[in-house]
């Protein structure tokens, strides 16, 4: 499956920014335990022109808030949006049963079938999004705070905006 995220990062130029980008994904990549397993730089299937461009690396499509304010605003308010969105989505298919089940038949010492382990990674989900892990519901990144949470980046544009970048990643996860 893939995803979209944008990463927030400070930097010099729009290729700097990406450039980091790359390299601190690749990094964390190559170390393991990362929730994705390959990603494009630039966006990726969601920003290329072409079947060619889908799997090249690029900055063309890296924001920058001094030089599009607006669009940088944009799109940090639809991330919040689409993050919010996924967490409704997930939080209205919890089935408190099954967790309740699931406990009792832990406690009790039995094995959980595939079946009934399934339907529990979706309280993991949400506590992963509260917790504030960067997972693939979250669709936003800061580099900077190493967290998902819009502060950062946005305490940043307050004291140094000419340098706050937005960098598209499609992952593959």
């Amino acid at each position: 499956m893939h995803t979209l995220h944008y990463i927030a990062v400070e930097e010099e130029t729009k290729e700097e920014a990406t450039e980091r980008v790359r390299g601190e994904l690749e990094d964390s990549l190559n170390a393991g335990g990362t929730w994705y397993d390959w990603f494009v730089v630039g966006g990726g299937r969601f920003t290329a022109e072409s079947d060619e461009d889908s799997y090249a690396d690029t900055s063309d499509h890296t924001l920058s808030y001094a030089g599009d304010t607006g669009r940088f605003v944009a799109v940090l308010e639809e991330r919040k949006k689409i993050r919010q969105e996924a967490f409704e989505e997930i939080l209205s298919s919890l089935d408190s049963s099954k967790m309740e089940l699931a406990i009792k038949n832990y406690n009790e010492g039995k094995s959980l079938e595939f079946k009934e382990r399934y339907p529990l990674f979706k309280y993991k989900q949400i506590l992963d999004i509260i917790l504030g892990y960067w997972t693939p519901e979250s669709y936003y990144y800061d580099l900077v705070a190493f967290d998902h949470d819009f502060d950062g980046v946005n305490d940043r544009i307050k004291s140094n905006p000419g340098h706050q970048f937005l960098v598209p990643v499609d992952f593959h996860f």
